[in-house]
């Protein structure tokens, strides 16, 4: 219930838009994840400088804490998850996009169920083998979207994943009338 109170506020949050410092907002997840880094033993390596997008902060950082914490949490079972963080900006103007990524040498998964894991309540492991309920990246998938952006996921059993995630540098095209 928890999961799905998360997507719905995603999807009616008339969130305020403003300029976000990626490397403040990587900083404060990672903090937030401390005790699944500890109890992982894995480690978060961030690529800065990362670039400043207009976006939701509070969505923004849902956005990187599920994908953060999801490639700390599928990790093989021999070695802790090596997670790498990276952005940059690509393009000018209103074409302008920054580009997130999200990398880990996890467990991966078939690529074939990349669409597929996006979808709410869509797990790709049992129950007994790792907590969740398949939200996790169906939020990711809403949040991209609310802020005009795509949601890429690259994998390959047993030699990791990466999330790729665009959000146009400026902010959404088309806001909620309330931030017109």
């Amino acid at each position: 219930v928890p999961s799905l109170l998360s997507l719905s506020r995603v999807t009616t949050s008339d969130g305020s838009y403003v300029e976000v410092d990626l490397d403040d907002a990587v900083d404060e997840v990672v903090s937030d994840l401390d005790v699944l880094v500890r109890e992982t033993g894995g480690t978060v390596e961030i690529e800065r400088p990362l670039p400043r997008v207009v976006a939701e902060p509070t969505m923004l950082r849902q956005l990187l804490q599920n994908l953060i914490g999801n490639a700390l949490k599928f990790r093989r079972a021999e070695r802790p998850s090596e997670v790498r963080v990276g952005a940059r900006a690509e393009g000018e103007g209103v074409d302008a996009v920054v580009w997130i990524r999200v990398e880990d040498d996890g467990i991966g998964f078939d690529p074939a169920r990349a669409t597929d894991i996006l979808r709410p309540f869509r797990r790709l492991h049992g129950r007994g083998e790792y907590e969740g309920v398949g939200m996790g990246l169906a939020i990711c998938q809403r949040i991209v979207e609310r802020h005009g952006g795509r949601l890429e996921a690259n994998s390959e059993p047993g030699r990791g994943s990466a999330f790729r995630v665009a959000l146009p540098v400026r902010g959404p095209a088309t806001r909620p009338a309330e931030d017109a």
